[in-house]
């Protein structure tokens, strides 16, 4: 009995310690330097890429891609953040149907109707995990124009503070 309580402590001891070198630490997350991106993409997306400066204060800017329109997909532009909240908020454009870019973007989104009141004009879309959603909006497919999606773990005032924020407020769809 001796012997299987010195095993049994030898393999506490050394899963104390695997725990102790695998545990995360709560720092925040890295914070990325979209300036080199929105360059390439003001200059190839053909429609008007919105400047990450423009969000809103203590918004961490976690993310930024580009996929130029030579890509398979076409151009698409793609930025999100860590909110004071510590929710997640982000904008994509691009120039495919909202309905591609969507379900893509949230796990399992499914349409739930037309947006309302400051929402109006937009599309309103749930995913699968418990807060996820995103509103979009197609603005045409002149040049200059395109599909716009703002999405993630953010409450609907949260995507409207960024909406605003990033001079998406205005928009109509096409």
């Amino acid at each position: 009995m001796g012997d299987l309580v010195r095993s049994l402590g030898i393999v506490l001891v050394l899963v104390a310690v695997v725990v102790l070198l695998v545990a995360r630490h709560d720092s925040p997350p890295k914070t990325v330097d979209a300036a080199p991106l929105l360059v390439a993409a003001r200059s190839d997306a053909g429609f008007a890429v919105v400047d990450p400066a423009g969000a809103p204060d203590g918004w961490r800017l976690t993310s930024a891609r580009y996929l130029p329109t030579s890509s398979e997909t076409g151009a698409q532009w793609h930025l999100g953040w860590e909110t004071e909240a510590e929710t997640y908020a982000a904008v994509d454009q691009g120039v495919r149907p909202a309905a591609d870019v969507v379900t893509e973007l949230v796990r399992d989104a499914t349409r739930t109707g037309d947006g309302t009141g400051a929402w109006s004009g937009w599309a309103h879309w749930a995913g699968s995990r418990p807060g996820w959603q995103a509103y979009t909006i197609e603005t045409g497919d002149a040049p200059g124009h395109g599909t716009v999606v703002l999405y993630g773990s953010s409450t609907d005032e949260q995507l409207l503070e960024l909406r605003a924020a990033l001079g998406l407020a205005g928009l109509t769809a096409g």
